[in-house]
């Protein structure tokens, strides 16, 4: 045999023995907990059923099931395809990890009465509104973001608040009984997400506008509070459709 041949082929064994460890390497991103967008003193307008079912630091009673705990049945303790979510702590001298944490920055319910039903003729729309943030610990820039809006909807015999519905809610947010989850339908949209490519621009929903006669249209007085949401909504449908990446919007009627 030529001697050029053989070293052709040793060559050729030598970098297929190599190449797997390089191209499924994955990247490692620490998990960083539940949290929520925007002002703490305003959770009772924001999101005043979750902001019940989270522990805090120094609070003495933390409630059996929480949303840590979900997040980590349904969402931390799974695989991803390009990258691994770990649940230990990030070294003193690692300050280029990578941390990932769910943020919580809305969650409303929409009554509306059907005249033709006579048993159960209030239709209840639950939604919350959340991210999956994925940023550089030195720098706290934002590597990542997938947001997820969760619907669930249910007829009942007369109209209720939110408040009134937490058990149903806490349902939907800390196990699948109700048939969904929060954190599970988070897994659906971030389990493929490639965490090596870096978005070289930021983008971010700086503002919202109605037109005067097209909010009439809404049962509503917050109109910042309708703009916030609307906002997260087209963020949602971007990412969703495109692919792309966005600074996610804010909660509390900024944007």
């Amino acid at each position: 045999m030529d001697p050029r041949i053989k070293r052709i082929k040793n060559i050729l064994l030598i970098t297929l023995f190599f190449l797997p460890t390089s191209v499924f390497a994955q990247s490692v991103v620490h998990w960083g907990g539940v949290g929520f967008a925007g002002k703490w003193s305003e959770k009772e307008q924001n999101y005043p059923v979750a902001s019940q079912l989270i522990c805090l630091s120094g609070n003495k009673v933390c409630p059996p099931k929480n949303l840590d705990k979900s997040a980590l049945k349904f969402f931390v303790g799974r695989d991803f395809e390009t990258f691994t979510l770990s649940k230990k702590l990030v070294r003193k001298d690692d300050l280029e990890a990578l941390v990932g944490v769910v943020s919580i920055s809305n969650e409303e319910l929409g009554v509306t009465k059907d005249i033709t039903l006579k048993e159960n003729p209030f239709l209840h729309v639950y939604r919350i509104f959340a991210n999956f943030l994925i940023y550089k610990l030195d720098t706290g820039k934002i590597v990542r973001s997938i947001p997820i809006i969760l619907r669930y909807s249910t007829q009942l015999p007369e109209k209720r608040s939110l408040k009134a519905l937490k058990p149903l809610i806490s349902n939907i947010l800390l196990d699948d009984s109700e048939g969904i989850n929060l954190f599970d339908k988070l897994y659906s949209s971030v389990k493929g997400l490639n965490t090596a490519v870096e978005p070289r621009k930021y983008t971010q929903i700086s503002k919202f506008e109605f037109e005067p006669e097209a909010f009439k249209s809404y049962a509503t007085a917050d109109e910042s509070g309708m703009k916030s949401k609307f906002a997260q909504f087209l963020e949602g449908e971007l990412i969703a459709s495109s692919g792309g990446h966005l600074v996610p919007t804010t909660g509390n009627g900024s944007v």
